[in-house]
Order: C-alpha cells, then structure tokens, then sequence
C-alpha cells in the first residue's frame, strides 16, 4: 500500500507474474492500493486506490476502463449475480461519510447509500444477491443492507469493547457471517 504497485502473483506456483505501476497509469506516487475483487470470469478487476479516491477498473490486460471517485475507497465486494459492486471506507479515514458505495460495473456509476454507522469498513455481498452486509470500525454494528430496496437494518454486536470490525467472509449458502475484530 506504501509503493504505487500491484503484485499479480501466480497462486498455484508462487510465483511473481508482473509488478503494474500506478504511477505510469497516471494515479499518484500516494494513491495507496488497498483492496482488488475480480469477475467470476476474470475479465475484469477493481482496485481501490485510498490515496486518490478512485475505484479503478481493468481489463485482462491491466489497462484502466474504467474508474468511479469515492472518498476514502476501502475494501470491494462483487455480487457475481448482478451487476453491483460494493465499496466501504478505509480504515485510515478518520470520519467518513456514514455510507457505503453501490458501482453498476458495466459503467462504473457509482450511488451512496447511508448505513448509519460510524466508519463503515468490513463489507461483503450475500452469494445470494440479497444482502450486503456492512461492519464498524467504530460501533458494535453491523448493518445488514437489502440489495434491493437498499435500506439498512442495524445489529447490534454484543461486547463493552469496541470491536473494530476489520473483515468478513461468508459462506457459499449465505446463511453464515465470519467477522474478524482487530480489538
């Protein structure tokens, strides 16, 4: 995140496939790579850049196609079923906006929606396309978002301690939410 680079690295061999630098795609020596997602074909992938305030896309090819400014990008969650791509905030941003961000992919516009939750950050899409789910740095809270009419519901996490909630994983049936807390 400190140097303007992505890694692409082979999975199966461990090994190094190429080094992209941002700074000849033309983003900023402190646009500071975050957080990738990638189309469950592989044509396409997203990188957030925390520095520069964008959601990038690109090709195969790693050419940029694509990008949607957003105030504090953190981390990515794609809806393999729809055309959604979710955003939450850094953890470096220290008050931001109390909204997620909603990318229609094929066009990279992007809609805000309010999540009611300070520092929303840990964020990922239901396999089903139902829910996205969002967790704060914060607040003992998650905020569980309906795809379609995109109001929130709150859930409260029990616990005296600010738990931090940095990530979550989900299970392939959608019926099991992981939450890691940094605290």
């Amino acid at each position: 995140q400190q140097v303007a680079t992505v890694s692409v690295i082979d999975a199966r061999t461990n090994t190094l496939l190429e080094t992209i630098d941002l700074q000849q795609l033309g983003f900023s020596a402190k646009s500071k790579p975050h957080d990738t997602a990638v189309e469950p074909d592989g044509s396409y992938w997203y990188l957030t850049l925390i520095g520069d305030g964008w959601i990038v896309k690109f090709d195969r090819q790693d050419h940029v196609v694509g990008k949607a400014r957003f105030e504090a990008p953190g981390l990515l969650s794609l809806d393999p079923g729809s055309d959604r791509l979710y955003v939450g905030r850094s953890m470096a941003a220290v008050n931001p906006p109390q909204r997620i961000g909603i990318i229609r992919r094929s066009d990279m516009s992007i809609d805000e929606v309010d999540v009611f939750l300070p520092r929303p950050h840990a964020i990922i899409a239901d396999p089903r396309g139902r829910y996205v789910y969002v967790g704060s740095l914060g607040a003992n809270q998650i905020a569980t978002v309906d795809a379609a009419s995109q109001r929130a519901v709150m859930t409260d996490v029990p616990g005296d301690t600010i738990h931090t909630l940095v990530q979550f994983a989900i299970s392939p049936d959608g019926t099991r939410l992981a939450v890691t807390g940094q605290m």
